[in-house]
């Protein structure tokens, strides 16, 4: 209560105030410097670039700057100096690192710059040069300010701050959503403070930092500063709004059943929308449902609160109304995310008003709500605002709900927080229900991710759980769990067996059979690649599988794997291409190993040459092939040409001493022989004789590869 006095009073100061220098406060934030000008009166200002940093120009001002507490709050990691420019109305912002500013009016009299590291954006309007700056103008005569009191009266240009007429109720409500809008924007911070056991615990415990200078305003200029064009009026979905203050449990009950038990047969619409509310607000999606179906399909809101029923039951809204509403800056932007059943990495929400309207909530609907919230938060990539809607219910009460466990385990994974995520996991799993069956789900991904096998009673765990699911939506998931837990455990066959009704797993079920399967396994379930959802596995699981049969000596089989069409990365694609043409090679398909090439490397280079040299154009294999030092092909290839002295000097032992049998043979007289030279050739001949009888037993090192031992021939010497 003291709190909202404080603010009260805020609203009470008059705008004799705002006159004076053009105050300049700051703020350092997560990532960036804010600078807040605040001037005396709304004006037209330009940013832009200067030599070095940037240049804030207001053409129209005629009062100087208060500097005095630039510096109170940050330090010199991104700003070096805020300065006045001498003989002008403009302010000088150098950065003290690789950074660029931005700006936005936060109100028409209040300017914002912020500082932020890193390169400006594309097409920023920011980092153009501006104008030297002008001369100061000549100020004209100030009317004397008028001091607004309570009981002010006055029309035309003069509007007072505060009216006594107005309902402490709507007071409140504008100072809401004031302090709403300063947060979304970064001008003041909201935070829980910790629990200290006083006050009522089923209202949220909202502390206010609030940067200097900082004036709220209520009435017509604080409504346009939140409202935007396709977003619908914030104050419905308002659950504070739903129904009469101070009504308890009991007294919503009474209501209700004044509602419902009435002598009319046909309840007036405003009485069936009241009940509906009362409904919303303690947590029944159904029984608001039924009230709000009953309603004509034009009445204001019925499909707002038909989606916000859905989502109290947890369910995504069908059909959704709030559809692309998630960037309203207001209490709309929390059913807008709830309505759907994920949401896109990256794309806007309003995080800022998501926060501040589920701590609005009342204590029961936050914790009902808080597991699907950190789970859109976590999907959309804002961990940040995830964690702080974890860590404000957590200060609040450790909640045991299973719920709360799995939305705060799958939180911890995506923060990389493994150790931690599998024991709130295994917390949740230990909690029969819906809960129990999705972090199981959890569990078995993280599983994968580390290739950890999973134990045999969580199997037959998973599988019950399938069984009993199998109806829902829920049992598709979890067969794709159990497909992926039976593969991680070795049980190929098993896991094949629940694929047929899982297609979503084929994916991590080929990648587990290609980096586990055994030799059988690939045999039976990876012959030959899978029809129609062979596409469903990716470039890299169907190439190791290629690479297993291949190695099995099933070079056709593994043509075909590889042979499936679908983008791939450049080093998969390149490495698809190198296993093709081996494959090719090995079928004596020398044509076709050439047309797979594509691209140079020492590898295709050596794969272009064996083919040339089995298509016998060995002249072209020699200039792709290098000399120093020589490949296996080019070997081969010496052998083929009958390069003896080549092969005498680069070929393995085996080859090497046939060819010096061969050119020692080569240099023994033939005519005019005498008898010493007669018994010199009988001992050549039968070293050479041990040596050919060598060479043949060992004939596969005639070819550069087993592949292609059968494509080449070699006259022995």
């Amino acid at each position: 209560m003291i709190r909202w006095l404080f603010c009260a009073l805020l609203l009470l100061i008059p705008l004799t105030l705002r006159a004076g220098p053009m105050l300049v406060t700051s703020g350092e934030h997560d990532g960036f410097t804010r600078l807040v000008i605040t001037l005396p009166h709304a004006q037209d200002w330009q940013l832009g670039r200067m030599q070095d940093g940037y240049r804030l120009s207001l053409p129209d001002a005629t009062e100087d700057y208060d500097l005095s507490k630039v510096g109170d709050r940050i330090g010199r990691t991104r700003l070096a100096e805020v300065r006045q420019l001498p003989d002008s109305s403009d302010l000088r912002i150098v950065a003290a690192c690789a950074c660029h500013a931005t700006a936005f009016a936060f109100q028409p009299d209040i300017i914002v710059v912020d500082v932020k590291s890193g390169p400006p954006p594309a097409g920023s309007p920011f980092e153009h040069a501006l104008e030297q700056p002008l001369p100061r103008p000549v100020p004209l005569p100030q009317t004397p300010a008028l001091a607004l009191g309570w009981n002010m009266r006055q029309t035309g240009g003069i509007r007072p701050m505060v009216t006594p007429d107005r309902a402490p109720r709507e007071l409140g409500r504008d100072l809401a959503r004031q302090i709403g809008t300063a947060a979304s924007s970064g001008l003041i911070e909201l935070a829980v403070p910790e629990a200290d056991g006083a006050g009522d615990p089923s209202l949220p415990q909202i502390e206010l930092r609030a940067e200097p200078n900082l004036e709220m305003h209520i009435g017509e200029r604080d409504t346009t500063a939140i409202l935007q064009p396709d977003c619908p009026a914030p104050e419905e979905y308002i659950a504070e709004n739903w129904i009469p203050a101070g009504t308890t449990a009991a007294g919503f009950l009474q209501k209700v059943a004044q509602v419902l038990a009435s002598d009319i047969d046909d309840p007036p619409p405003s009485d069936l929308m009241l009940a509906a509310k009362l409904y919303l607000h303690f947590g029944f999606g159904t029984e608001a449902r039924q009230l709000l179906q009953q309603l004509p399909a034009s009445e204001e809101y019925r499909a707002g609160y038909i989606a916000i029923s859905q989502v109290m039951d947890g369910d995504p809204a069908d059909p959704d109304p709030f559809a692309d509403l998630a960037h309203c800056r207001s209490a709309v932007a929390l059913w807008a995310i709830l309505a759907r059943p994920h949401l896109r990495p990256a794309e806007p929400i309003a995080s800022n008003d998501i926060y501040q309207a589920f701590a609005n909530l009342p204590r029961h609907l936050r914790h009902h709500l808080v597991g699907p919230l950190i789970d859109r938060l976590r999907e959309q990539g804002d961990l940040k605002a995830a964690d702080r809607i974890r860590a404000a219910i957590e200060r609040e009460t450790r909640l045991t709900e299973p719920g709360f466990d799995l939305a705060l385990g799958r939180l911890q994974i995506a923060e990389q927080e493994e150790n931690a995520a599998r024991a709130t996991l295994e917390k949740a799993a230990a909690t029969p229900g819906i809960a129990e069956a999705e972090a199981l789900i959890a569990l078995v991904k993280l599983a994968f991710d580390n290739r950890t096998p999973i134990q045999p009673a969580r199997l037959q765990n998973i599988a019950a759980l399938e069984a009993q699911f199998a109806a829902a939506p829920l049992g598709l998931d979890l067969r794709h769990a159990l497909v992926i837990a039976y593969a991680l455990s070795g049980e190929f066959q098993s896991a094949a067996q629940i694929l047929r009704s899982a297609p979503s797993a084929k994916d991590r079920f080929w990648t587990l059979l290609a980096e586990r399967g055994t030799a059988a396994d690939l045999l039976d379930l990876a012959f030959t690649p899978p029809g129609d959802a062979a596409h469903l596995i990716r470039p890299e699981g169907r190439l190791r599988i290629a690479k297993q049969l291949a190695t099995l000596g099933f070079h056709a089989e593994a043509a075909q794997w590889l042979l499936i069409e679908g983008a791939a990365a450049p080093p998969v694609e390149d490495a698809r291409q190198l296993a093709l043409a081996e494959a090719y090679l090995a079928l004596h398909r020398p044509k076709d190993a050439l047309a797979s090439l594509a691209g140079s490397s020492p590898q295709a280079d050596d794969l272009r040459a064996r083919a040339l040299v089995a298509l016998d154009r060995k002249g072209e294999a020699a200039l792709l092939l290098p000399h120093q030092p020589p490949s296996e092909t080019m070997r081969h290839l010496f052998r083929r040409e009958g390069d003896w002295s080549r092969v005498a000097a680069t070929d393995s032992a085996l080859w090497a001493d046939a060819a010096k049998a061969y050119l020692t043979a080569r240099q023994l007289p033939v005519d005019d022989m005498t008898l010493a030279v007669a018994n010199e050739a009988l001992d050549v001949s039968v070293q050479n004789r041990a040596i050919v009888a060598k060479l043949l037993a060992g004939s596969a090192v005639s070819a550069p590869s087993a592949e292609t031992s059968s494509a080449t021939t070699m006259a022995v010497p």
